[in-house]
Parts: structure tokens; C-alpha cells; sequence
């Protein structure tokens, strides 16, 4: 609930000083920080995201934004950089980067499956809950369906390396796409042949259980972030 707080306060804020950067940058280490996690779980997984971040949103410079806008200055090939875009740029970098060490921090304390059983406890339909439970369980099965795929057709002089084998690339996504329909229909008719039902589903979310430090907490932690949104 906090992080999903956190996440809707950083994303709703126009623009970026330094002192919302610190405030909201404090809060996310202090949080690290008791959650005892290395600090290399993090880095490995913010540097991942954070590249594709910049390469999502690397564009922007380049781009007049608004009549106002100015060149702040010339590349080669008359490429210009607007000073708006560049302004943008740090504004959705931020952003960006915040929220991803706050989902980082989410998972690397909380298993998914109590992540699922939180968003049923706050009172997620159960459709929503089970569809995204089923799907976190399954998707490493598709990934060993895919490196099944990969290896049948690099026995067969598959090799990837040029633009005419983009054919095979596609007859394989779409194997993989017939498998995966099949399979999943095999797995719903086992389901409910063992009397699965989303209703009966319902049930999970009563084992979630806060104690008084869970609500002490959310209420601190709530306010903090209310407090440095509006002020």
C-alpha cells in the first residue's frame, strides 16, 4: 500500500526541485535501509531498467517542446537540443528511477505471492488477483517452451544472424503462441476438473493479517509522503 502510494505521489508531481528529489530519495533509503537487502540486489536491477529508461526516453532533447521552447545548443549535423526536452528528460529520469528502486524494494521484501494476497486484502477482484497469480507461475514455463524452440531450430542451422531468418523468428513466436493456448486450455480443464473456481479463490486474502505496527507504519509513512507532496 505504501509503495503503491509512493509510486502515485512521484508520477503526479509536475516538475522536480532538489528538495523533493532528497525528500522522496530519503524516504526510499531509509526503507532500504531496514530492509537489510544488499545493496548489489539493488544495483544489478536499477542498472538494467535504468538503461532502458534512457533509451525510451533519450529522444526527448531533441524535440521542440511548446512555442517557447529554445536551443540550448548544436550537435553535429544540425542537430539541435532544446532546453524544454532537456528539462523533461531529467524530470522522467527521476521519476523513473524512483519508482523503479520502489518496486525493487516491493518485490526483494515481499514474495509475489503476498503481493497478490495484499491486493486481494485491500479488495482487488478475484478475477484480477488470480489472473495475475496464474500468470507469474506459468511464465517461466513459457520461457523453457521458447529455449526448447531455440534449440530445435539451432539444430536445424538456425543461427539468427541475418535479416532473411526473421521468417523463422516469426514461425517460431507463433509456435510458441499455439503452445501456449494449448497448454493453458489443458491446465484450465485440469483445474476445473479438480473443482476450481475463481469464488472459491476468495478465500486467500482472509490470511492476510496486519498488527498494530503494520497500521502504525502506513500511517507514518502515508502522512510523510502526503506532507512532502503538497508542501
Amino acid at each position: 500500500m505504501v509503495f503503491l502510494v509512493y509510486i502515485f505521489l512521484i508520477v503526479t508531481i509536475k516538475y522536480y526541485d532538489a528538495l523533493n528529489f532528497s525528500l522522496f530519495l530519503g524516504f526510499l533509503v531509509l526503507m532500504v535501509i531496514l530492509s537489510k537487502i544488499p545493496l548489489m540486489f539493488f544495483l544489478k536491477r536499477i542498472a538494467f531498467i535504468s538503461i532502458i529508461s534512457v533509451v525510451i526516453a533519450g529522444f526527448l532533447p531533441f524535440f521542440r517542446h511548446g512555442n517557447g521552447d529554445t536551443v540550448l545548443f548544436v550537435l553535429c549535423c544540425d542537430i539541435k537540443v532544446y532546453r524544454e526536452g532537456i528539462r523533461i528528460l531529467y524530470n522522467v529520469l527521476i521519476r523513473a528511477n524512483l519508482a523503479i528502486v520502489a518496486i525493487v524494494l516491493l518485490t526483494g521484501t515481499t514474495g509475489f505471492s503476498g503481493i497478490v494476497e495484499g491486493f486481494a486484502s485491500f479488495g482487488v477482484p478475484s478475477v484480477i488477483t488470480v489472473t495475475i497469480g496464474m500468470a507469474y507461475r506459468y511464465i517461466y514455463v513459457l520461457g523453457e517452451e521458447a529455449a526448447l524452440l531455440m534449440r530445435s531450430a539451432r539444430s536445424r542451422g538456425y543461427n539468427g544472424k541475418w535479416v532473411w531468418d526473421a521468417k523463422i523468428v516469426g514461425n517460431l513466436i507463433g509456435n510458441l503462441f499455439l503452445r501456449a493456448y494449448e497448454r493453458s486450455e489443458r491446465v484450465y480443464g485440469a483445474m476445473v476438473a479438480r473443482g476450481f473456481s475463481i469464488e472459491g479463490m476468495k478465500g486467500f486474502k482472509k490470511r492476510m493479517s496486519y498488527k498494530r505496527y503494520d497500521y502504525l507504519f502506513l500511517f507514518l509513512s502515508v502522512s510523510y509522503l502526503a506532507l512532502v507532496r503538497v508542501f
